[in-house]
């Protein structure tokens, strides 16, 4: 079926949203709430004890209520669209309950999965007074649209919230986007299967190769190493000299050159690393045949002894270079010693999404309080799909559009 748009018109709970498209059967019939309707299905971590699920996905409520979980860590409210829904969003909106001055929404974050099980981050808030103190107080957020498709949607609290609780009091929550819908009627002829939709790819005359880390940073056992030596059948060599993949940075050090990023082991230690730029990023494109979902990954620290070690990054994946999505977030992450070429290893969770694009990128200051990446090497582990390059035609744009972006 062709896809829905769902615009945000700058109100907050307009009748714009997925949700309120839901409860009227896109607007055919009279509201009704949609966990109500058995059309999603409401859930929270914990009940606070006033009030059902079902108040975290109501359009609009005739009196203030209260609703949200127990005081607990990570709790959470969620909603699942079903087997035949999944979306895309570029704007949401919350509203708090009934407390007045108190328990209001500040360290969240709105998450989505495919199968309600591995979850990743789509918005984060820190220290957010969007929503005020009044009683059922709402707000609106854009969200940088990565083209990735969820059937699950949660919000879950990263920290304490207003007036130092850990609850999360919410009482309506609205989608914008694009929605796929799944015909369960009859699929026409091409129709895409549901999970190939949503991101992982399972096209055929595709080879898969796991590369399982063994606890040794640079080990032998990674992508990048498997590349450099066709996959331990040749002399290694640089898999940014030989062409295999293309490593570029934000911006040049002035010591070296960006095939530093990717070289498995130095001869001797190296500079490597951007100069002093906002957001500085040094990133790695593994090829239109290729597509990698990691779960765990290593780098190495430059040249340089007793400073300029990355502290606060992200390790981010794109499907076109264009879009990012946030993989791992490192703050304040001092896992790099201060030695000379110093290595350290970090488990991800990729929620089995296939990139072709990797970087880190800078998100504060490194040590010393320097804005440069500095780093002269990354290897990744995990799940490799990969094509013929001799059978690319359409098929590889189709493949592509699997990944993520449908």
């Amino acid at each position: 079926m062709a896809p829905i748009h769902f615009t945000f018109s700058g109100t907050c709970f307009d009748e714009n949203g997925l949700l309120y498209a839901i409860g009227t059967k896109t607007y055919t019939e009279k509201y009704r709430n949609p966990h109500e309707r058995g059309e999603v299905v409401a859930t929270y971590s914990s009940n606070f004890g006033y009030g059902g699920v079902e108040q975290f996905v109501h359009h609009a409520h005739a009196t203030p209520v209260y609703s949200g979980t127990k005081q607990e860590e990570r709790a959470w409210m969620a909603l699942d669209l079903g087997e035949q829904h999944c979306f895309c969003p570029n704007y949401y909106c919350l509203r708090s309950d009934r407390h007045s001055g108190a328990n209001k929404l500040r360290n969240w974050e709105l998450q989505g999965s495919v199968d309600g099980t591995k979850w990743c981050a789509i918005k984060k808030h820190v220290a957010d007074a969007s929503l005020g103190e009044k009683p059922m107080s709402t707000a609106a957020w854009n969200i940088d649209v990565i083209g990735i498709f969820f059937r699950h949607f949660r919000i879950q609290s990263t920290g304490v919230q207003s007036s130092n609780v850990k609850s999360l009091m919410c009482a309506g929550i609205e989608l914008y986007g694009e929605l796929r819908q799944k015909n369960v009627v009859a699929e026409p002829s091409g129709y895409i299967p549901w999970t190939r939709l949503v991101s992982p790819c399972f096209e055929t005359d595709v080879t898969e190769t796991r590369f399982s880390f063994a606890g040794t940073a640079f080990d032998k056992s990674g992508l990048l190493y498997g590349i450099g030596t066709e996959n331990c059948t040749d002399t290694y060599k640089n898999p940014h000299e030989s062409g295999e993949v293309v490593a570029s940075f934000s911006s040049n050090f002035g010591y070296g050159g960006v095939e530093r990023f990717v070289q498995h082991a130095h001869a001797v230690p190296v500079f490597s690393g951007t100069k002093q730029d906002d957001r500085a990023w040094m990133a790695l494109d593994l090829g239109k045949h290729r597509r990698f979902s990691p779960n765990y990954y290593s780098l190495r620290s430059d040249k340089h002894s007793g400073a300029n070690k990355l502290r606060n990054w992200e390790l981010q994946g794109s499907s076109d270079g264009i879009k990012w999505f946030t993989i791992k977030t490192h703050v304040e992450d001092a896992a790099l010693g201060e030695s000379s070429m110093s290595t350290a290893s970090w488990n991800v969770d990729g929620a089995g999404f296939f990139f072709r694009h990797f970087r880190i990128q800078s998100t504060g200051v490194q040590s010393s309080n320097i804005k440069s990446l500095m780093c002269s090497g990354i290897e990744l582990y995990g799940e490799l799909r990969e094509k013929s390059v001799f059978a690319e035609s359409s098929a590889i744009e189709a493949w592509s559009r699997s990944i993520s972006r449908p």
